[in-house]
């Protein structure tokens, strides 16, 4: 949760993993990504 005038910022060295804020708060990233399964089916026709 962002506090009022608070910018979050990606961590040096740690893009897409950590984000500072501009109130010195630091949060991980890995807990607020989507993941998601792609699954590949394969019809075999009976010719």
């Amino acid at each position: 949760m962002a506090l009022m005038g608070e910018v979050w910022k990606d961590n040096d060295g740690y893009e897409g993993l950590q984000q500072v804020s501009s109130r010195g708060r630091v949060k991980r990233l890995d807990r607020y990504k989507e993941s998601f399964k792609f699954v590949s089916i394969t019809v075999d026709s009976m010719s």
